[in-house]
């Protein structure tokens, strides 16, 4: 009885682990993506500007 349950634990917390790091993923991913819009929008922010001061 002790080796399946000792199974199952090993895979519940390997099951854990996978999901800690796909939530992490994501979380990064997220950042990065709102970073990259802030900057996106910053350039295209600092474009405009320039183009309206040089027309």
């Amino acid at each position: 009885m002790a080796v399946p349950l000792f199974q199952d634990s090993v895979s519940g917390s390997r099951f854990l682990a996978s999901i800690k790091e796909l939530v992490m993923i994501r979380v990064a991913r997220q950042w990065l993506d709102n970073k990259a819009g802030l900057l996106g929008y910053g350039v295209n922010l600092g474009y405009r500007v320039i183009s309206n001061y040089s027309a």
